[in-house]
């Protein structure tokens, strides 16, 4: 049998599927015991669970296989869910003094608080996770590294929060499988361990969806605040293929742009802005061809609107947090064309803040940032 402390599953729940994997930790080496997924065919959306009998006959059947397969019972799984909540807020909160004794003694009395504060306030929204931003000492008020036996501090929380049912639905399903969540995720929450970055402290994250684009700031290796700006993929590829067919619907242009897009033009030298794409007919040009240059020079134009709020955000992060922001960092995953041109504004930035591209990483199975519930 598998030490439960070295051993743990995680369950992921995306759009499309949830995975279950369980894995088991060793010697700072993770190694992947198992992997099934879960194809999600109308059994929860972003909001609820739609057929929580098929869900929990699904699960229950996966950990059952385990429990055959490798002689160990399931009772902890970490739970995290992939672009699934799309309206997670984040929230600063005071504790009162705690007098600290030891450190199991010193979160059990934040995560107290943190309930307590949930209950008192009446919030209707479901409590995703909350992390310790800063320790105060009680006395000169000041950021504290290490915590000292017998000694009062104030403890400066973040909370996450949803308004999507799908959280507290999921909690209660794997209840009555007499599964104990040992810890709530998201990609905001995970981005370091999921994405494999070495550094997040003071870091803007671009994350360019289909109908939005997500701008994530995080500092002293924490999630602070996320805000949306409503301009994705989608919105962008119709106003390219809009200015450069202004007269009449090329078939070819449009096809060109979307090929560009979804990263389906791999033969190109990414460094040459002057590549022709793919030939177009004769109405288009003079010279029958689309240039590389012409369509990112496109796309940049239509990035001015977030570089204008990536400045906005710098700014309120110097004059709110004190803080200035080392590096933005921008999601490649879902489009490649945008990202690359995006790094090319750089010098619009105010501040002299390095941008570099975040490209898909390998599945990572756990999450070791987590391990502490299993010990």
């Amino acid at each position: 049998m598998y030490n439960l402390k070295q051993t743990y599953c995680t369950l992921n729940l995306s759009k499309q599927k949830i995975d279950l994997v369980l894995s088991t930790h060793n010697d700072q080496s993770m190694h992947l015991l198992r992997q099934v997924s879960i194809e999600n065919n109308n059994l929860y959306d972003n909001t609820k669970i739609l057929n929580q009998r098929l869900l929990l006959e699904k699960i229950q059947n996966q950990i059952d296989q385990i429990t055959q397969r490798h002689k160990l019972v399931i009772q902890k799984v970490i739970l995290n869910f992939d672009a699934l909540i799309n309206d997670l807020k984040s929230k600063q909160i005071n504790s009162g003094a705690i007098n600290y004794l030891n450190a199991q003694q010193f979160d059990n009395e934040i995560k107290k608080f943190v309930l307590n504060h949930q209950k008192s306030h009446g919030n209707t929204e479901q409590l995703v996770n909350y992390q310790v931003y800063q320790t105060l000492d009680e006395t000169t008020k000041k950021p504290v590294e290490e915590l000292v036996a017998d000694q009062n501090y104030y403890a400066v929380i973040l909370i996450y929060t949803t308004k999507s049912s799908l959280v507290k639905q999921i909690s209660e399903l794997l209840d009555q499988l007499n599964l104990t969540i040992t810890n709530i995720s998201t990609q905001e929450l995970n981005y370091q361990t999921s994405q494999q970055l070495k550094d997040i402290t003071d870091t803007l994250m671009v994350d360019i969806l289909d109908d939005h684009t997500n701008i994530g700031v995080y500092l002293n290796n924490r999630y602070i605040i996320n805000k949306k700006i409503n301009l994705g993929i989608n919105q962008i590829k119709q106003n390219v293929v809009n200015k450069l067919n202004a007269k009449n619907r090329n078939e070819d242009l449009i096809t060109i742009v979307d090929q560009y897009f979804n990263n389906n033009l791999l033969t190109l030298n990414e460094d040459s802005s002057y590549n022709l794409l793919i030939k177009t007919n004769v109405q288009f040009l003079s010279y029958q061809y689309l240039s590389k240059q012409d369509l990112d020079s496109c796309i940049q134009k239509q990035l001015v609107q977030i570089i204008d709020y990536i400045n906005k955000e710098l700014e309120l992060i110097k004059r709110d947090f004190k803080k200035t922001i080392k590096q933005i960092i921008v999601n490649t995953n879902r489009n490649s064309a945008i990202a690359n041109n995006l790094l090319n504004k750089e010098s619009e930035l105010v501040n002299d803040v390095e941008i570099s591209k975040l490209y898909s990483p390998k599945l990572s199975c756990a999450k070791s940032s987590y391990m502490q519930a299993y010990w």
